[in-house]
């Protein structure tokens, strides 16, 4: 039986260019599979994953850092080691926080920020990494409490704005009893409860 000879290629990756212009490359593709990719390291990446086996599909793919399997040529790590690089990124930049606050002076009530995720307290957060078989980190981010409230003079230049549509002959000491309205809304304010709490750049040691 005569064994069957595969075709050899030039590269492993190869451009795609414009009819009229054959100097200008628009995107490259994997010369097994024949998928397009935007750049020449995705398009060789996605031959090299499965070697030189022309025809074959190259799907299926491996973590880069573990050896995990991953699920795309665009996804370079597995879900464990992204979790990894992702913590790793954020305690280095929790680490140059200009502002640092002890845990233990933190309100218990406040929430806390990481990897961009809103837990609603420094205890609700260690219990998430603990559920999770996550090492608590050593920092975390602290959050700023917002009220909800109206601002009065915002409130009234747009309503002067719509009411004069493009006239400019009137201007806003025209308006009577103002200062009554402004202390309307601050009365209001005071009364308000809802809150949002917000990232801030300062960062809560939880060693501490």
């Amino acid at each position: 039986m005569t064994d069957i000879v595969q075709p050899s290629r030039r590269a492993v990756a190869e451009p795609l260019v414009k009819a009229a212009k054959p100097d200008e490359v628009v995107a490259w593709f994997c010369t097994n599979c024949g998928t397009v990719y935007k750049t020449k390291e995705e398009a060789e990446r996605c031959t090299v994953k499965r070697g030189d086996i022309p025809s074959e599909c190259c799907t299926e793919w491996s973590c880069e850092e573990c050896g995990a399997p991953s699920f795309s040529v665009y996804q370079r790590y597995c879900h464990g080691c992204m979790n990894t690089r992702r913590a790793k990124r954020e305690q280095e930049s929790l680490a140059k926080a200009e502002k640092v606050i002890e845990a233990k002076d933190y309100p218990e009530d406040q929430g806390v920020v990481y990897d961009g995720k809103f837990y609603c307290s420094i205890e609700g957060f260690v219990e998430h990494c603990e559920d999770e078989g996550i090492e608590v980190p050593a920092r975390v981010w602290a959050t700023t409490p917002s009220k909800f409230a109206l601002n009065a003079d915002e409130i009234l230049d747009y309503a002067w704005e719509c009411f004069l549509d493009g006239c400019d002959e009137l201007d806003m000491s025209n308006i009577e009893v103002a200062d009554e309205f402004r202390a309307a809304v601050k009365s209001f304010n005071e009364q308000q409860k809802a809150t949002m709490y917000w990232e801030c750049g300062t960062a809560v040691d939880l060693t501490t």
